[in-house]
């Protein structure tokens, strides 16, 4: 996995979602679960990080953040962020295709945010990689897209266009981020997810995200309809833990078992 894709994202990234009304409640709607997991004092390896909006969001609760990204360009844009918010800083580059390389902790829980485990290609052995770094009882919070996606199915039929309606059960797909070159996407299933993480974690909860709420290119609905697409978030909050096979993206939780490097 390359830089190139996210390096090209970085500079629009926060424009073109995390700051869209679209963008801002989905965010909101996982920190419910990011808060809940991680406390004041606490030690968190962020991967796959983006701009830092969710670093910078822990911080200011007083949880110690490490960023990663593999895209340079991103980490330069969280740098900015929290130095502009007067907090302390702590990021890397790295590749989570080479998860040795991640910094070794040991941490008290790691955060993935929209989707960065999709574009993992050995989930295993990033699982052996933070095995080795996360302290036992230590929680594993990732926000990931599932393979059912019924808002992809319409808004892809609806344009003609059934190869992207039911791309996500493709082994794996090929995406691009803001006309950067192609890479691989992979969309696990919960379960999916739940094998490629065992035995160093155990699955304790998941949650649909974004149910009746639509993916990120369909963002211009919520601005037309701001208050029906309300009452669907209202909807979404109260269900998620009924709807993570049909939604644009789940919360998976994980605990971390004894016996990894981490507890040393």
């Amino acid at each position: 996995m390359t830089d190139a894709p996210f390096t090209t994202a970085a500079a629009g990234y926060d424009t073109g979602f995390s700051d869209t009304r679209l963008g801002r409640w989905v965010r909101e709607m996982a920190w419910r679960y990011v808060d809940a997991a991680f406390q004041p004092g606490d030690q968190v390896l962020e991967i796959a990080a983006g701009t830092g909006v969710d670093a910078l969001h822990l911080a200011e609760r007083g949880v110690q953040v490490t960023i990663t990204d593999q895209a340079k360009a991103m980490v330069d844009v969280a740098r900015e962020r929290f130095l502009r918010a007067g907090e302390p800083f702590a990021g890397h580059t790295v590749d989570l295709d080479e998860p040795e390389t991640l910094p070794v902790g040991p941490f008290d829980g790691v955060l993935s945010n929209f989707g960065g485990l999709n574009c993992v290609q050995e989930l295993p052995r990033l699982a052996r990689a933070l095995a080795e770094r996360v302290r036992p009882g230590g929680r594993l919070v990732f926000v990931v897209m599932g393979p059912n996606c019924p808002w992809e199915w319409l808004w892809f039929l609806a344009k003609g266009r059934p190869h992207h309606a039911f791309r996500r059960y493709r082994t794996k797909a090929r995406a691009h981020v803001a006309g950067g070159p192609a890479f691989d996407v992979f969309y696990p299933s919960a379960k999916q997810l739940a094998d490629a993480f065992a035995p160093h974690f155990s699955l304790t909860q998941t949650a649909g995200l974004g149910t009746l709420l639509p993916p990120s290119y369909a963002g211009s609905l919520v601005d037309r309809l701001p208050n029906l697409f309300a009452r669907f978030r209202s909807v979404d909050e109260r269900y998620a833990s009924h709807l993570t096979n049909l939604s644009d993206h789940y919360v998976a939780i994980f605990e971390a078992q004894a016996g990894g490097e981490g507890a040393n």
